[in-house]
């Protein structure tokens, strides 16, 4: 079987995939510390003694990359990390890159040589990547979204700007604006967003699919690389918390009938997006939904969604941790 743990971490991603005694921890959470301190706690938990074989950053943005400062402080063993680090780009995209004060990026990599913990990076180009008997096949990032990622860094001050909270159409404006195919959708720009590593991993008879918060039009364009009767999956985690920039009709209809994993709270930029919701309704009136919290506001849009005669079979956090399984 393969177990996913999706931890609550608050806005961000962290989720734990046992194929049989084969452990991957995919994302951190925020460095926030009331969140790194109990997503910390719980992994230890799950992990009952076990290491980590190995861990993924799929992006140096803090909802994913700030927690993992804390599990190594709290003694959790990660053997390796598979991280495109801003100080390891030169060996990947030819480039000799200047070090930069992007602090959680650079303070990891120099934790992970302080501790001796192998890093390696993982692109499209790479093809598989194979541990044990789990394939992991990259969807993202390219070798050229690298360079774009390297030129920003290299040539902008790094600016914290407090995102303003955006209003969003109520579930029920968001089907009309759908059935009226009214929905334009607006891709993400964000050059961080794009770098992540988004990848299949299959185990056995499994197949289950990590976007981070990956571009749609990378994963498209990925997807569609890969022969139809191979895109089949049991799960795919939806990229950036299920914003309505990074999942589409098109990406949703080449992923197929499937389950979702959802890692939001909807504390922040209104993530999941209602749209992103009613995209996965219009596509799929009866899908199953798994999500990493149990916030009242998410049992609030899932409610929104019953009395829209919707049945959706949704999941919750319990404890902090939601955990699913596939066989």
């Amino acid at each position: 079987m393969l177990y996913i743990d999706i931890l609550d971490a608050g806005h961000g991603d962290c989720l734990l995939v046992s194929c049989g005694d084969l452990k991957i921890l995919i994302d951190s959470g925020p460095q926030k510390f009331v969140i790194r301190n109990r997503v910390a706690n719980k992994l230890k938990e799950l992990l009952n003694g076990s290491s980590v074989d190995v861990a993924f950053v799929t992006h140096n943005d803090d909802d994913h990359i700030g927690g993992y400062k804390e599990f190594i402080k709290k003694g959790i063993i990660i053997n390796c990390f598979v991280f495109n680090s801003l100080e390891l780009l030169g060996k990947v995209i030819s480039v000799k890159t200047k070090k930069i004060s992007f602090k959680q990026d650079i303070n990891l990599k120099k934790n992970l040589d302080d501790e001796g913990i192998k890093v390696i990076t993982l692109t499209k180009e790479d093809k598989h990547l194979h541990i044990g008997n789990v394939k992991i096949t990259p969807l993202t990032p390219s070798i050229d979204t690298l360079s774009l990622l390297d030129n920003k860094f290299n040539k902008d001050k790094i600016k914290k700007i407090s995102a303003l909270k955006n209003s969003e159409d109520s579930l029920s404006e968001c089907f009309n604006i759908i059935n009226l195919k009214c929905d334009k959708f607006k891709k993400d720009l964000s050059i961080t967003n794009k770098s992540s590593i988004s990848f299949i991993i299959e185990y056995e008879n499994t197949k289950a699919l990590f976007l981070g918060d990956s571009h749609e039009k990378d994963i498209v364009d990925s997807l569609l690389d890969i022969n139809e009767n191979d895109r089949v999956f049991n799960v795919v985690k939806l990229s950036h918390h299920g914003s309505k920039k990074n999942t589409s009709l098109k990406l949703l209809k080449i992923i197929g009938i499937t389950d979702y994993i959802i890692c939001a709270d909807k504390s922040k930029n209104n993530h999941p997006n209602n749209i992103t919701l009613a995209r996965i309704l219009k596509f799929n009136n009866n899908p199953t939904i798994h999500m990493s919290s149990n916030d009242v506001r998410v049992r609030e849009l899932f409610e929104q969604c019953h009395d829209l005669n919707f049945k959706v079979n949704v999941t919750y956090s319990d404890n902090g941790v939601n955990t699913v399984f596939y066989e």
